[in-house]
Order: structure tokens, then sequence, then C-alpha cells
């Protein structure tokens, strides 16, 4: 798939920035996920109107941005990640999540315009272990992750993850952070 390709549908995206992120190379991950053979070349304004085609031609409702603490890795006067990050929210661009850790909340603090755009950051605190309906959420996600590993072919069998004394475990290992590595 790609901008110059066919035009199938993407609804929702998903880029994960790297660590040291710029953004360009936030712009170039997006075009990356569209299939863009070209997403490298051009400057920053290239690639953010080639991001604006690609959102259209594919159809894209939702982006989701995830690790995107990494674009306060060398925000700046001439590097102004809030703006442009505003600028797409303010042209209705595409609706977008951004996924990331404590520290992203630098990135939108400094840029009034762009906090002005976002709703209240969702915070999804740890599980705690005495309590029943965490436990519970607790345990699917433990029988859900063991199905994956299974069907991804890390394991051949099921190792039992989900098994009344190893949760307690890797309660404490994750301590209590679903999806915790």
């Amino acid at each position: 798939m790609s901008l110059t390709g066919t035009s199938a549908s993407i609804p929702v995206l998903k880029v994960d920035l790297e660590r040291t992120a710029t953004l360009k190379k936030l712009l170039t991950s997006i075009l990356d996920q569209f299939g863009d053979p070209h997403s490298t070349p051009g400057n920053e304004l290239f690639l953010k109107r080639r991001v604006m085609a690609g959102v259209e031609r594919f159809g894209t409702e939702l982006l989701f941005v995830d690790e995107v603490q990494h674009l306060n890795y060398r925000s700046g006067p001439k590097n102004d990640v809030e703006d442009t990050l505003e600028g797409m929210l303010g042209a209705d661009v595409v609706p977008t999540v951004f996924l990331g850790t404590q520290d992203a909340g630098a990135l939108v603090g400094r840029n009034l315009q762009l906090n002005g755009r976002l709703l209240p950051p969702c915070d999804f605190e740890p599980l705690r272990a005495r309590v029943k309906e965490d436990q519970r959420v607790f345990a699917g996600f433990a029988a859900k992750l063991e199905k994956a590993i299974v069907e991804q072919g890390v394991l051949g069998e099921a190792s039992g993850l989900d098994a009344a004394g190893m949760l307690p475990a890797i309660f404490r290992v994750s301590k209590g952070v679903a999806g915790r590595s």
C-alpha cells in the first residue's frame, strides 16, 4: 500500500516514535505506515503536506502517536514540534491520540495553543492487588497475554500465567500495571 498506489482504507493509524524523535521523524513514521516509498526526502513542510494527502487518500479517521515523550528530544525555535502538532490539530487533519509517559506533559505544557486543543490526559493508575475487580481485570489480561504468546509461537503451549499461584508473582513484578514489560 502506498500513496501512489492503491487507495485502500486505513481508518486508524498508529505510529511508534523512537528515542530522540524529531518532527521530521514523526512525519516520516506516519508516511511509512501509509506505505509511502518516498517518506524521507523533503523538508518538514513537504512531509506534512504528504501526511495530509495520505490521511485524505486512505480515509484515516484517527491517528495514535505512541511514545510521544520522545518528541521532547530537540524541541526548540528551529524545531517547533508543538506548533506543527497544534497546526495539524487546528486544521482538522486527523484527530490524534498521544500516548506516552508523564514526561510527555512537558511537550504540551510549553505550548498553550496545543494544550488548549487537547482533552485532559487519561491516566491509567496501577491496579490494586487487594481489590476484587482489579484482580479480575489483571487475571483477564494475563490470560489474553498468554494466548497471544502461544499464537505468536513464542511458547508452544500455555504455561499457566493466569493460574492462581502465578498471578500474585506477576502482579508484584508488574507493580499492577497491565502491559508493562
